[in-house]
């Protein structure tokens, strides 16, 4: 099924029938064209409008207004790897090479604190300022008791381990890594107990039954996880378990298929949730897929994108949503999603440069003929009235015969690289 599944997605994004996709589905996630050519790692969010992400090169954004605009800082040059706020002023991010920063006033500025290590930081979670943990490469985790002041490293795990996230809700809290390992807390950090994942899948690609968990997430009563075995990046199983003291992980859903690449997952309440997933395409293109629950994980259904994406993928991703739940957001390297789709993007239409240069469109039959008074074309794009980039030829001559009626808009891409004016044009 999933092949089957693949083979369409690969077509889609290859060939002309997206034009008709991008004309008629309705879509549940929407590209977030305001936020381009950085490498993102986290998202979070704080309220119910503003947005951060942080990334490479010591990367910190912040949003205020739901993705639109972005305001950019890079307080120090190391990649940074996660990002929390434990109330509207005090936040902080954590990074390669023992990087933990501190703000106190919402983001405007960032200080570098002595976390007393240098090894990779990968995620970072808190009960209160009086609780804050972060979890890394190399077995690390260090905790801060004085709102982020100071830190201290507790040995937990052996230096063999690796850990990739640690998550918290009220005061219970687990930690996870590679080599199957994670342990869990009942008492906020004071006593951790193993919590190993420890069973069987048959399945070829899990060799040697030994997980690594990189995305964990609460609902009220479970906890579940995405796992690894290793030689690849999280294909597809999601795990669950009891958050009782005693209770073992078992297979919640095979959502995806051996075939197909798992990332992220998030619930935002007891039924409904979110994974992601992704495939490489021949060549260097790639596929991404959302899939949904409303049934606490018993089922998913794969959601709807606007498939215009402005960037790559990478092998990591996560997802963030607001205080009410109105707003969700997926990153997943150069790609940003928010959701519901309200149209308030217009992926790359108000980004296009023009060069004043006036276009000719002439329609013969189910041909469109797209010349330029005075440069040479390399190739042509049309854009939805919402700004979706539904097709683009390396020609002047586009079949339109797949394209529904409707109003369009084209711009042309010339040997010089530079591109045209926007000109409007309606298919009867």
């Amino acid at each position: 099924m999933k092949t089957k599944l693949f083979i369409i997605a690969t077509l889609l994004l290859l060939a002309s029938p997206l034009l008709l996709k991008a004309q008629t589905t309705q879509y549940e996630w929407e590209y977030v064209s305001s936020l381009q050519n950085e490498w993102l790692k986290k998202v979070c969010t704080q309220g119910v409008d503003t947005v951060y992400v942080v990334g490479n090169n010591g990367l910190i954004a912040q949003s205020n207004n739901r993705a639109m605009t972005w305001n950019k800082q890079y307080p120090v040059t190391t990649q940074l790897n996660d990002i929390i706020f434990c109330n509207h002023t005090t936040g902080f991010a954590v990074g390669n090479n023992g990087t933990i920063l501190r703000t106190t006033d919402a983001g405007v500025n960032w200080i570098q604190q002595t976390s007393g290590t240098t090894n990779k930081i990968n995620a970072i979670a808190a009960t209160g300022l009086d609780n804050i943990w972060a979890v890394g490469d190399s077995g690390l985790v260090v905790q801060s008791k004085d709102a982020g002041k100071t830190w201290g490293a507790i040995k937990l795990f052996p230096d063999t381990i690796n850990l990739f996230d640690i998550k918290f809700r009220d005061s219970i809290g687990y930690i996870a890594g590679n080599h199957s390992k994670v342990l869990k807390t009942i008492n906020s950090g004071t006593d951790w107990v193993n919590s190993d994942i420890n069973v069987t899948i048959n399945d070829p690609h899990y060799i040697y039954n030994i997980y690594s968990v990189y995305s964990l997430s609460f609902t009220r009563d479970k906890i579940y996880a995405i796992i690894s075995d290793g030689l690849y990046p999280a294909r597809g199983m999601t795990m669950n378990s009891e958050i009782n003291v005693n209770s073992s992980w078992s297979v919640s859903k095979d959502i995806y298929g051996s075939s197909i690449i798992a990332g992220s997952m998030y619930f935002t309440d007891d039924n409904q949730g979110y994974c992601a997933a992704y495939d490489w395409t021949t060549g260097s293109g790639f596929v991404l897929w959302i899939y949904k629950t409303i049934d606490g994980g018993q089922n998913w259904t794969e959601t709807t994108i606007n498939n215009y994406y402005g960037g790559t993928i990478a092998n990591l991703s996560n997802f963030s949503f607001n205080s009410d739940h109105s707003f969700g957001y997926f990153l997943c390297g150069q790609i940003v999603l928010r959701t519901p789709y309200t149209g308030d993007f217009t992926s790359g239409l108000n980004d296009l440069k023009s060069d004043l240069q006036n276009l000719q469109i002439k329609q013969h039959g189910e041909e469109l003929q797209v010349s330029s008074l005075s440069k040479t074309i390399s190739d042509i794009e049309i854009y939805s009235v919402t700004g979706a980039k539904i097709c683009q030829k390396k020609n002047n001559v586009i079949n339109i015969h797949q394209i529904p009626s409707g109003i369009y808009f084209i711009c042309a891409r010339y040997t010089d690289n530079s591109k045209s004016n926007l000109v409007k044009w309606i298919r009867r």
